[in-house]
């Protein structure tokens, strides 16, 4: 089950948004240069996860769709959220 606020959304992730079935991939700046934040099932069962490098991971899935993270966006929504939850 991936967490709130973190899972990749295709409707906004690119502007070419890739065929639902075609693997995603949100990835961000870290320490260690690019890493996987947040996949969706398809990028999943092609070996990529969370924490990886973003380099292993197109090694592994050479068709994968990359994304930048937004993680104040997902903050900003889990707050909202919060709020409306009471």
């Amino acid at each position: 089950m991936p967490a709130a606020g973190t899972s990749p959304d295709r409707r906004t992730a690119a502007p070419d948004v890739p065929p639902p079935d075609a693997p995603l991939a949100l990835a961000e700046v870290s320490r260690h240069g690019l890493r996987v934040t947040a996949t969706d099932p398809a990028a999943e069962r092609a070996g990529v996860g969370a924490g990886m490098p973003l380099a292993d991971a197109r090694a592994l899935c050479p068709a994968l769709t990359v994304a930048p993270a937004d993680p104040e966006g997902d903050a900003d929504a889990l707050g909202r959220l919060a709020l409306w939850c009471g």
